[in-house]
Parts: C-alpha cells; structure tokens; sequence
C-alpha cells in the first residue's frame, strides 16, 4: 500500500509540474512575444514610432548609447550591450528553466531515507526537444531578432555624426588658422564668424534631434551622454574659434598701436639744429601717406571687435581703452604734429638766432686768421723754422675747419630761406698763407 501511495503521489506531482511548466512556458512566450510585437518605425534619432502593442508594458531591456574606440579616427557609436546578447539573454532563461526541472528527484528517496539506492530517482519533466517546446523557443527566438532590429537600425542612424565624432579640434583648428588666419593678409574674420555660427547652429540641431531616452518597443535607449558630448564638443570648437579671433585681433591691433608709438616716440625728441627740423618737416610730409597705409589695419581691428561684441565674447577690461586708442590713432599722431610744427618753428628761430652769433663770432675768428698770416712776415730766422712750419700748419687746418664751417653755414642758410653769406676773406687768407706755408714747409 505505501508503494502504490508513493507511485500516486509520484505522479501526481509530475502531473502537476508539468501542467506549471507548460503554463509557466506559454506565459514566458506570450510575455516576450507580446512586448516583442510593437511595430517600430526608425525615422530619425528623435522620431521612432511604436505601434500595434498588445500591451502597455514598459520596455524590457534599457541600454545606454555610448562611444566606443580610442583616438580620433577610431571612434563610433555602440551600445552599452551589443544586440546579440539580448537574441540570446531571454533564451538562456528558457533553456536553464527547463534544465533545473530535470534533475528533481523523486519523493521516495526523500522519505525512504534507510534503503539503499543505487541512482538518484527523478520526476519525468517537460524536456527541451519535445515539439511544443522547441516550437515556443523557436518563435521567442524569431520574436527577438525581430525587436532587436530596430534598435541596430537606431544605432546605425548615428553614423551621420560620426565624422564629427571624430574630428580633432587641434587638428580643425589648425586647418582655420592656415585658411583664415595665416597671415595679416588672409585674415578673414567674417569666414571665421561663419564657421562659428556654423557650429553653434550644428549643436542645436544636435540637442534638438537627439532626445535624451527615447522608445524602441523592446528597449528604452539612453543617449543623453552622447547628446552632451557632441554639443560639449561643438561649444569647444566654437570656444577655440573665439580665441582665435580674440588672440589674432589683439595681435594685429599691437601692431597699429606700434606704429602709433614709434610715430610718438620720434616726434617727441627735441630738434637739435636745423637739419634735424628740416627731416621732422619732411617726416610730417610723409605721415599722411604712412597712416592711410595703417587704414586697413585699423578697419579690420574694428570690425574684429564688433564680431566679437556680436559674439559676446569676454573680454579683458582694458579691452576698450585698448580698441579706441587704435581708433584714435590717426588723430593722435596729426595731433601732435599740430604741437611739433609749433614747437618746430620756436626752435627753428632760436637755432637761427644761435646761428647768426656763431657767424658773427666766425667773422671775428677768421680776422684773427688773417692777422696772424700777415705777422708771418715777422719770421725771418731761419733757426724757428720748427716753430713757424709748426704755425703755418695750425693755420692751413684752421683755414680747412673754417672752410667747412662756411659751408654749413651756407647749407644752414638756404634751409632758414635766408641769402648765403660769401666768405670770400677765406680764400684771400688762403692765398696770403700759400707762400709762408711753401716755404717753411719745403725748409722743414
């Protein structure tokens, strides 16, 4: 009696493990099949349409839309977990559930626990290659494949940013400079501003294409981490772009400033003397022409700061001294040559009086010459001849000197507009010289 009791309980708990196992199979199935069934539509990053759900349950699997690769060039768009683990995850369940029911051993040897047993008696279960069940697997299995499709096709969506996912802002930035800002020459801020406008308008197509989760039947998909980076990377750019102008504006207005200062600096020394006044008054002639050339170069410092105001960019507080002195230049330096020509014409009288005593203590100074060429006739012993070839050589130098001086005088002359003064005494000091020089040169 307590054989067959046993063999009644037997089959009684196999009778109903396999009823819960078919049930628990059938509901495994629909759960997977009926998540698995929405119809999902890729049309962009933003828009996926999920339709014909025979349910409202809440997507299965969440993932993560991340970058994967090393180094610029090597970059692209993955998911957190590839799509074939989750063709197989829900599978494996399957598989194992059905194994654990496999190996439950009987009740007999249980309760029975003082006789010998040469096996381990187990309950006949449901087995994995009965038809129902592998047909279940089968269509779990087709039902997968089919929901992980449109999470590749998603994924794959993201290839249009992969060029600038992998675009080396040292690199961009390096092709704008040799493009736009090589030289003064090819400047080009307008170009630069393009490109600026270019990316900010980049990122917020970015921001408003790629949502942060988005819906795809079987997945909930989250990509707000790589919606950030690629915005991140466009404000990166677009901060680069800004230095750019900021560092090229700065450097070029130095320039004009420069030139301001050199201008400045030359005119405030002090003329010495007339020929220096005369290269001041020349100088003056030449600056118009200088700082008309300076006109392009302040035109494009100016527009530069007006695209960086457009930009609102910061800037350095000292910022605005800075840019209206360079628009002030040309009125700075006309300024002080208004001051320097008054200035010039004071010295230029001054050095005119000056002049004019020096001529007259130059009179006086070759009537001294001449008195001591006709006192030479005094010299008549022949034991001075040291002495006296000594004299008439001092005086042929002072002759020369006096000549020379006679002729910057005269030059000096001509640049005040005044008559040349004729010193005529020079030479009649020279040709009484010229016998006593001869002959106590040619005794010496």
């Amino acid at each position: 009696k307590l054989k067959k009791f046993l063999l009644y309980i037997n089959f009684t708990m196999q009778d109903s493990m396999r009823y819960m196992i078919d049930d628990c199979l059938h509901l495994y199935h629909k759960y997977i099949t009926e998540i698995c069934s929405a119809t999902v539509v890729v049309n962009s990053p933003g828009q996926v349409t999920v339709s014909n759900r025979s349910n409202r349950r809440p997507p299965l699997f969440s993932v993560d839309l991340e970058v994967a690769g090393e180094g610029f060039g090597n970059l692209s768009f993955s998911t957190s977990t590839k799509g074939s683990a989750f063709e197989t995850a829900p599978l494996d369940f399957y598989d194992s559930a059905l194994k654990v029911t496999q190996s439950i051993i009987q009740v007999e040897k249980k309760l029975m626990v003082k006789l010998f047993w040469s096996n381990d008696p187990v309950m006949t279960s449901v087995h994995p290659t009965e038809a129902w069940v592998k047909e279940l697997r089968e269509e779990i299995a087709d039902a997968l494949v089919a929901a992980v499709k449109p999470l590749n096709e998603y994924v794959a969506l993201y290839s249009k940013y992969t060029d600038f996912l992998n675009l080396d802002p040292a690199e961009y930035m390096q092709g704008i400079e040799e493009k736009y800002a090589s030289s003064e020459e090819t400047w080009d801020v307008m170009g630069i501003k393009k490109q600026i406008m270019s990316r900010l308008e980049q990122k917020s197509k970015i921001l408003a294409d790629i949502p942060e989760k988005i819906n795809l039947g079987l997945f909930t998909i989250t990509t707000k981490n790589v919606r950030l980076m690629l915005a991140d990377k466009c404000d990166k750019i677009v901060d680069l772009l800004k230095e750019l102008i900021i560092n090229k504006t700065f450097e070029f207005a130095e320039l004009a400033n420069t030139f301001t200062l050199d201008i400045l600096t030359q005119l405030s020394h002090k003329c010495e003397n007339i020929e220096e006044v005369t290269e001041r008054r020349e100088l003056f002639s030449q600056l118009p022409l200088k700082v008309k050339e300076q006109q392009p170069r302040i035109d494009s410092t100016m527009q530069n700061f007006r695209v960086l105001d457009e930009l609102q960019c910061k800037l350095p507080e000292s910022t605005d001294i800075f840019r209206w002195k360079v628009l002030g230049m040309a009125k700075s330096i006309f300024d002080r040559i208004e001051v320097n020509e008054m200035e010039l014409i004071a010295q230029a009288n001054k050095q005119q009086t000056d002049m004019e005593e020096e001529q007259e203590a130059f009179t006086e100074t070759l009537k001294g010459y001449k008195r001591e060429c006709e006192n030479l006739t005094k010299f008549t012993d022949i034991t001075k001849v040291g002495m006296v070839s000594a004299l008439v050589r001092r005086i042929k130098d002072d002759l020369k000197e006096a000549d020379n001086k006679a002729r910057t005088f005269n030059s000096r002359e001509q640049l005040f507009g005044k008559d040349l003064t004729e010193y005529t005494q020079i030479k009649d000091i020279g040709k009484i010289l010229e016998p006593f020089y001869d002959l106590w040169v040619s005794v010496d």
